[in-house]
Formats: C-alpha cells, structure tokens, sequence
C-alpha cells in the first residue's frame, strides 16, 4: 500500500505531467522552472497541447493553435502527426467526438428532362468551420429523378448539385450565372436537406423543345464511295482530357452507337513544354492533355466498344513562332523532339489497332525559315512512323471559304516538299464560311459547300487520287454561326464561363449547315468521312460553342449516318 502510494505521488509532482479528464498533460518543451510554474489555467484545452499564447509555438503547430483558438481547426487525417503526446490524444478526442454526431442528409430532386445516365454529384464549396473546406461526392440514386448523400458537417454550409462530375459546365442553374454561384444552408446533426434542381446549365427546362429540322436524308441518293470504302461515320471527342471523364467515356460511347456513329476520332495533345534554348515537346503539366494512362484507357475503351478509330495527334497551344528564325541546333532539336512525339502515337496507333491516323502537323513544318534540308528531313519523318505504325496515314489541309474558291491551306504548291503522294488519304478541317447572313437558307449553304468542293477538294482530289476525309466539320451554335468567323476561343461561347449575351443561340442555323453539308457529302464520292466538331462527353443542348452532342445538329448528322448505313455506302 506504502509502494502504490509512493508512485502517485512521484507521478503528481513530475514536473509537466498532471492526470486531468482521461487526458495527460505533457507542456511543451519549456524550461523547467516553467514547466513548474504552468499552470492547468494556461492551456487551451484540457489536454496541455496549445497554450493560450500560441506565437510561443513553432511553426505548423502554431498555426495550428491560432486555428483552435479560432475553433475552426481541421485535424489531420492521421492524429499521431501530432509532435507530442497532449496533442495526439487531444486530436484523436476531438475527431472521435465529430465522428459521433449525426450526419446532415441531402435529398436533391433533378429536371425531369435530365438525360438517363446522369449522375448528381454533391460540391460543398465552404463551411462556416473552414472557409477553405471543399468537398466533393457522388450521390446515391433512390428513384428515377431523387438522389441522396449523408455526411457529417455543422453550421453555415455553402454547396451546389452537379451533373456528371462536370464542374460549373453542368452545375445547376443560377441566377445570376456565375461560377461560384451556390445555395448556403445552416445546418445541424441530423438534418435533412430537401431540394430541387429546376435546371441545368446549358440545358433547356423540362417541357421546352428544341427545333426540328427538315432534313431530306431518306430520300436522298447516296454515290458509292471512292474504291468501295465503307464511309466513315464519325464523331470527334472533345480534344481534351478531365481526370472526371474516366466514368463518361461508355455514356458517351453509348450515345455515339444511338447516333449511328461507326468511327470515332480523338485528338490527345501534347505541348511545348520549353521552346528555348531548344525545343521540347510533352504531356507534363497541362490540363488539357490525356496522361499516357487515360489515353491507352480511352483507345481500349472506344475500341471495346467496337468502334473503329481515326487517331488525330496534335501539338497545342503554346507553340513557338513560326515566322521567326532558329539555329541549326534549335532545328535538329525540334526534329527529333518531332520524331519522338510522332513514334509515340504510332505505337499507340499500331497497339489499338487503329486504322487511319492523321499527322495533324505542328504548323513548324510550314514555317518560311525551315532549314534547306526539309524535305529530306519530313520523307525520313513519314519513313519512321511507317515502321511503326501500318495502317493509314493522312496529310491534313484547311479549306478557304465560298468566297475564296481554290484556296488550300497549305496550297498544292507549298505541299510539294513534304511528298503528298507517300501518304494514303487527305483530312479536311473545314471552319470555312459558307454564307454572309445570320439566316441562310439550306439552298444557299448546299451551294457555297459544293462551290468550295469543286475548286478546291476535288483538283487535290484529281490530281494526287486520294480519298478526302472531313476530320472537323466546326460551326458554333448562334446567329450567324455559319459565316465561319468565330474564334473557337472566343471567351463568350465557352460553356465554362457564365452566360454571356454577346451571340445569340441559334440551334436551327447550325442543324441546317450540317444538313446542307451531309447533301453535298452524298453526291461526292471522294469524301469517304465526316466528324462534326465535336462531340462532348456530356451533352449540353442549348451551349453557343461548337459541339452537337443533344442539339438538332445530332439529329441531322445521325439521320445522314443511318442512311448511308442502310445503302451499305
């Protein structure tokens, strides 16, 4: 009894070390006559782990202290971080103590018209404990239009519904329309939080209804294509990756077999991740770009699915000038950086089994200051991919628009040196304008394409006899949106920016080009494919920019597709 006695009197006078509240209070490294001195009245909390004065602390921890003191702490997810003892055992308390508490339930009620594979994911954007707090979860159907999430959380909290892990492109809608507009709600344990999503962004609400096209598409005569080729009826991927679409690509896939695609094109970019003292070319660092991983994902994925694949490699954006001049050493950089790049995508090519591939070239090829030896440098550049890649290889060309008839770019001319005749077939990207008025009629635009068909696809046609391909067919989705003129950057029709009232919406004049384009295409059996730009992997019908995925301009197309499937052209 003595001995037991001895003990708890030893542990009592040990200086720093005092039994309070299930806790042990272990101070900080003070000195020792401080360390005596403290008292319980000092601290923060009961545990000894933040003094009152938190500037005595070293930095993290004091930080830390500021944000108790504060009461808007956030523990880290591992206590024993914690440097000392009081700390850890304060930490482990004080989650334990929120891991108890009753969850706050969300219910969400989305538009009827909501497509059939969305998924509503939760964003909580801040709370009132951590303005920095972000929080990010898919929730949990529980019939046809509700869905659900439960989690813990306490106070004022700021938070929107999302479609599809889309971010603020097909968040719920607001207004105003900005990008962190959000519903604030102060909750505590145990709630339930009811509401309805009355719409989405860029979507119409529930009963509108978008405008139909005539189309003559049953009735028109389809040609036999040039030497018998299937016709490509293609759709082009958005040219950029989100680490998000991982789960959108077989929705997407989905809706592409719906509409009658049978080919479907990507573009993984790469960039110039140095363009001085010398070039370098790569994947790292940009958000636009497929990671090596996502992009073999995607090719396994569109080729699982059974479609066939137009690969369409491209270098974007930060691309040097190609008006100025460079030394011999920065040319046989970019050669070989040249080289690599294309060698990587034909391996990928050849593993995939895909069967055209365009060399999308970075317009460096083209430059008026390339070195002497050029053409000898892009026949050893065709030469190397040859060997790695045997399925065909496009050259890619920009029309001018009706009212510049003959125009290419580049012209035959310009195309001599780089040996046009080693390749199998020529992509198309055609931006050009094809009227001067915000409503032409059909008629009109069937015309002004054939114009540009005849003067400047069919003599690159006739005279090298190699099929023509369309790989982007691009026109925005507003008034006067086939006039050809409109920045694909422009800051106002980008579905990642809040409304904008600069263009107006103009679904019907899009859907018409295609439908004067898809009557030229029929009569014209060198064009052996089209691939409307582009195809998002979410649609967003009433966007201004250039997709057609859930507009009147993916009726047209996949009216078109289904004819041509049906003649077995």
């Amino acid at each position: 009894m003595k001995q037991k006695f001895l003990i708890l009197i030893i542990l009592l006078v040990i200086p720093g070390v005092i039994l309070v509240n299930g806790c042990f209070k272990i101070l900080p490294a003070l000195p020792i006559d401080s360390q005596i001195q403290s008292s319980e009245d000092e601290f923060l909390d009961d545990c000894g782990c933040f003094p009152k004065d938190c500037s005595e602390l070293p930095p993290g921890m004091k930080e830390l202290c500021e944000d108790y003191k504060s009461g808007n702490i956030n523990w880290p997810a591992d206590c024993s971080e914690m440097p000392t003892e009081a700390c850890r055992e304060l930490c482990e308390r004080e989650k334990a103590k929120k891991e108890n508490i009753e969850p706050v339930t969300f219910m969400v009620e989305i538009p009827s018209n909501s497509p059939e594979d969305t998924t509503v994911f939760l964003e909580i954007m801040r709370t009132a404990e951590s303005p920095d707090f972000y929080y990010l979860n898919e929730m949990e159907k529980v019939s046809d239009f509700k869905w659900q999430f439960s989690l813990k959380l306490n106070g004022l909290i700021s938070y929107r519904y999302l479609r599809n892990n889309f971010g603020y492109v097909s968040a719920e809608e607001f207004s105003p329309d900005t990008e962190d507009a959000h519903r604030t709600v102060e909750a505590s344990p145990g709630d339930v939080i009811n509401n309805t999503v009355e719409k989405w962004r860029w979507f119409p609400e529930p009963g509108e209804v978008l405008p139909e096209i005539d189309s003559i598409a049953e009735t028109a005569e389809i040609v036999d294509r040039f030497n018998g080729e299937e016709f490509q009826r293609g759709y082009m991927i958005t040219d950029f990756w989100w680490t998000s679409l991982h789960d959108l690509v077989k929705p997407t896939n989905n809706s592409i077999k719906e509409s009658y695609g049978s080919w479907v094109q990507i573009r993984p970019a790469w960039d110039y991740i140095e363009t001085s003292p010398v070039p370098e070319i790569g994947y790292e660092g940009y958000t636009h770009v497929y990671p090596p991983e996502d992009l073999e994902f995607h090719l396994s994925e569109i080729r699982e699915a059974g479609f066939n694949i137009l690969l369409v490699p491209q270098i974007c954006c930060n691309n040097p000038d190609s008006e100025e001049e460079y030394s011999e050493e920065w040319w046989e950089a970019w050669f070989e950086e040249m080289n690599n790049y294309s060698i990587y995508f034909a391996d990928l090519a050849e593993k995939y089994g895909v069967g055209y591939m365009v060399l999308y070239d970075d317009l460096m090829w083209r430059s008026p200051n390339t070195p002497s030896n050029i053409t000898e440098k892009y026949k050893e550049y065709i030469k190397n991919i040859r060997e790695h890649y045997s399925g065909k290889l496009g050259m890619d060309f920009m029309t001018g628009d009706y009212k510049s008839p003959g125009v290419l770019y580049p012209s035959m001319e310009e195309i001599k040196k780089f040996s046009p005749e080693e390749f199998d077939f020529f992509s198309i990207s055609m931006w050009a304008g094809v009227t001067d008025k915000n409503e032409p009629s059909v008629e009109e635009m069937s015309s002004n394409f054939k114009k540009i068909f005849d003067t400047s696809l069919k003599p690159l046609y006739e005279r090298y006899q190699k099929p023509l391909i369309f790989i982007s067919a691009a026109y925005a989705s507003i008034g006067g949106g086939m006039k050809g003129n409109i920045d694909v950057f422009d800051p106002d029709i980008q579905v990642y920016y809040p409304y904008s009232e600069k263009y107006e919406l103009d679904l019907a004049e899009q859907a018409e080009g295609f439908e004067a384009l898809m009557q030229v295409v029929a009569e014209t059996p060198y064009i052996i494919g089209v691939y409307p730009f582009s195809y998002w992997f979410t649609p967003l019908p009433l966007s201004k920019e250039f997709n057609i995925r859930g507009k009147p301009s993916e009726q047209i197309v996949a009216g078109w597709y289904k004819r041509f499937l049906e003649e077995g052209k």
